[in-house]
């Protein structure tokens, strides 16, 4: 049994329709369709953009919706390990971007404080 990504890429390809087509029928970015096509759910925000993109996707091309989801929903039961270790790409590179703009801080605030002394040392001579 071909996967879900395969289902909807096949069927799409059966109708002649280009994945840019699809793109501004359904009103999903490109890099969402290629994705669900893909099945790299890694690259959505969150699960409820996967399920509803999906859905929209699936009615847009004819498909059972429900059956998607359903199929979608067993491909993604978590084992128990996953569930502590699952963070969306969005959410990684918001964390590396925080750690960015401490650092800098800290960095602004060791010089202001080494200019600080400096002035102070400076006055007590």
């Amino acid at each position: 049994m071909a996967s879900l990504g395969e289902q909807l890429r096949n069927t799409r390809e059966s109708k002649n329709i280009s994945l840019e087509d699809a793109s501004k029928d359904v009103k999903i970015s490109m890099r969402y369709l290629k994705a669900l096509e893909e099945g790299d759910y890694s690259e959505f925000p969150a699960q409820t953009y996967i399920k509803g993109f999906l859905t929209n996707y699936a009615k847009y091309l004819g498909l059972d919706p429900k059956s998607m989801l359903a199929q979608y929903s067993k491909l993604m039961l978590p084992k128990d390990d996953e569930i502590e270790n699952f963070t969306p790409k969005r959410a990684q590179r918001r964390l590396a971007r925080k750690r960015v703009v401490m650092l800098v801080i800290v960095l602004i605030l060791a010089l202001c404080s080494l200019v600080a002394v400096m002035w102070w040392y400076s006055q007590q001579l």
